[in-house]
């Protein structure tokens, strides 16, 4: 009977622990899509703010062109519009596909990246070498292998406002395959 009494007692304190543990679950989801919906933010529809979009690149033959084509048409005025890429020592053909992009398109700015200083290398060093260079108002940083949409410099400061330091974005990948996918 004691034996039963335990099992009994075991079982109902196992449940109420779990119907505890589902109810707190349910309660953070609930603040969770609750403080989701509550901050939108306004956007700043008029707002055209000077941008310099970084790029470092190393050994990226096969993908720069056509990051640097996606980046030359923008949707954006390009007087308020500087494309910097750093090359980080590439020893492929990256070097003579970003000078041919530099001839098409004047917006794009180039730079080789000198040896790291301080506890900066690899591709942090790139990327302070370009802002350092950089003239605009907010910096916008992709990769080498990326393609962006002509609306993602609008779309991105569109997010700023005085009291905004900081704007992320997020990347889509498209999948090479179905399995990758």
């Amino acid at each position: 009977s004691s034996r039963i009494h335990f099992r009994f007692n075991l079982m109902t304190l196992a449940s109420s622990l779990f119907i505890a543990i589902t109810l707190l679950y349910i309660a953070q989801c609930w603040l969770l899509i609750y403080g989701v919906s509550k901050s939108r933010y306004k956007k700043s529809q008029h707002f055209e703010p000077t941008v310099s979009i970084i790029t470092a690149a190393r050994n990226e033959e096969k993908n720069i062109r056509a990051c640097l084509e996606s980046l030359a048409y923008l949707e954006y005025p390009k007087v308020k519009l500087e494309i910097i890429v750093v090359d980080d020592n590439s020893t492929d053909s990256t070097v003579a596909i970003v000078r041919d992009c530099v001839l098409k398109y004047p917006i794009i700015k180039t730079l080789t990246a000198q040896q790291g200083t301080d506890r900066l290398r690899g591709k942090a060093n790139a990327i302070a070498q370009g802002i350092d260079i950089s003239t605009g108002e907010i910096i916008l940083m992709t990769d080498a292998d990326c393609v962006v949409p002509q609306s993602w410099v609008r779309a991105t400061v569109q997010n700023y406002s005085d009291d905004t330091g900081v704007v992320a974005g997020l990347t889509l990948l498209r999948p090479a395959n179905w399995f990758a996918g």
